[in-house]
């Protein structure tokens, strides 16, 4: 480059420049570089760093059908340099910091969640040290085991039993033992919730008025209180139905407590009780191990339903008992051979149509001191309580597996001799979670889409 003659002064001075700045040694001027503490700044591809200005972007996850905030979705801002990402807290709340400014595309992430394409990219407009609060963000459960995810807990219970859902009126009752460590141990009570856990009032754990009942009774009976009992059901109109071990007997009150009636005939040690859809009430009578059928005038219509009457070997072996929409009966039969924990019977005839489930294990389909049974109506679903194995067990209506939730422990989700079940009208399951004192809400289960396969589901509008 000095191959040619220097012809004036700008060439000599410019000259002088470059032997100086490049032949003694000094190195070439820079232009001073920010701190690296400061987040408003990005890496440039020349190892440059150009201020951009930064805001906050702030939001909220939820599960597009319970509208519970989903806790630990990785939340990033797409496509930035340094990587702004977060999770969301406990309460699918979420802060995204030094989001640098303009239009940012940001992406969620949850495993057994989907966000649903048709919702359309979510977009922060990002504007300098401001923060900016994105519309709430919908994500849906995509596979099995996302189903049946742990909602909330109802409390104010001391060791509940038998539960059923009034799916016309809204509300759930609940049998509770309340006489532990009291001179009346054997003391039970109703609690009555609407379905998002409120508590309504209680009844039956005081005397409740003279029998009007068909039963002999001793002048005590005729002013007591329920005592032992566990099983729970209500008809169309509201009606509680509660089976009464202690007094070999079913007990009928109002939907706001008052005593009516109560029932008895060849009925012994009864766990449960399921009104069917034609009014009858079936009695599951452990000491007999019968199913007893009631008519509408709460006589006994049906007092061998099941076809167990003089099997002394199977006594004690029958404890929660269920109807689905077609009529067909659900019990547990705890002292079943192989193959024959769960029995289902034709409601209009009393004979055996399946049985399924082993009385020992832990495995599928295997239990330990099953407990209660509840079906799904949207799907014919039958779920299991399996009380010694501290879970519930999931299956179709032919008795096949689909799937498990629960283990043994004080956390969510988690049991201490779960005891009851119930499901409402839109899927959502509900838990007596006995050794925890209280009631815990379940989502719903998929439910089949006109085919065969549980890859095509989805939810009811609630």
């Amino acid at each position: 480059m000095f191959n040619q003659p220097i012809r004036n002064l700008a060439q000599l001075t410019a000259l002088v420049a470059v032997l100086t700045s490049t032949g003694c040694g000094r190195a070439p001027m820079q232009t001073a570089l920010p701190s690296s503490n400061d987040s408003s700044f990005t890496q440039g591809s020349y190892g440059y760093s150009a201020r951009i200005p930064s805001g906050t972007v702030t939001g909220r996850v939820v599960d597009e059908r319970t509208k519970m905030g989903i806790p630990d979705v990785y939340v990033e801002v797409q496509n930035v340099s340094p990587a702004v990402s977060t999770r969301t807290d406990s309460s699918g709340n979420f802060s995204l910091q030094n989001v640098p400014q303009g239009q940012q595309v940001i992406v969620v992430n949850k495993q057994d969640y989907v966000y649903l394409a048709t919702q359309g990219s979510i977009i922060a407009q990002v504007l300098p040290s401001a923060t900016v609060s994105l519309a709430q963000i919908n994500l849906s459960p995509a596979i099995a085991s996302a189903s049946n995810a742990y909602l909330t807990s109802i409390g104010g219970l001391v060791e509940p039993y038998g539960l059923a859902i009034d799916n016309n009126h809204g509300y759930l009752y609940a049998v509770d033992r309340v006489g532990i460590n009291d001179l009346l141990d054997k003391r039970c009570e109703v609690k009555k919730f609407n379905t998002s856990g409120g508590f309504v009032k209680r009844f039956g754990g005081e005397k409740f008025g003279v029998s009007k009942g068909n039963e002999s009774s001793s002048w005590f009976d005729l002013f007591s209180h329920l005592s032992w009992s566990y099983g729970v059901d209500v008809d169309a109109g509201g009606n509680v139905y509660v089976a009464e071990a202690n007094k070999d007997r079913v007990v009928k009150f109002s939907g706001d407590g008052d005593y009516i009636t109560s029932f008895k005939d060849n009925v012994k040690n009864d766990f449960d009780v399921a009104v069917l859809n034609n009014g009858q009430i079936g009695v599951s009578s452990s000491g007999n191990s019968k199913i007893v059928l009631f008519d509408v005038n709460l006589t006994a219509s049906a007092k061998d339903f099941s076809g167990t009457a003089g099997n002394a070997s199977v006594n004690g072996g029958f404890r929660g008992l269920a109807v689905d929409s077609a009529n067909f009966l659900y019990v547990i039969d705890n002292s079943a051979g192989p193959g024959g924990a769960i029995k289902k019977y034709d409601g209009r005839g009393g004979n055996p149509v399946l049985q399924f489930g082993n009385n020992s294990g832990s495995g599928p389909s295997q239990f330990r001191g099953a407990t209660d049974v509840a079906i799904d109506n949207r799907s014919g679903d039958v779920y299991v309580v399996d009380a010694g194995n501290n879970r519930i067990q999931r299956f179709d209506r032919d008795g096949r597996f689909i799937s498990e939730f629960g283990s043994a422990g004080r956390g969510n989700g988690q049991f201490d001799r779960p005891y009851g079940i119930a499901i409402d009208k839109d899927g959502y399951v509900y838990v007596s979670d006995a050794g925890n004192k209280r009631i815990q809400k379940f989502a719903p289960g998929r439910i089949l889409n006109g085919t065969t396969s549980y890859s095509n589901v989805y939810y009811p509008t609630k």
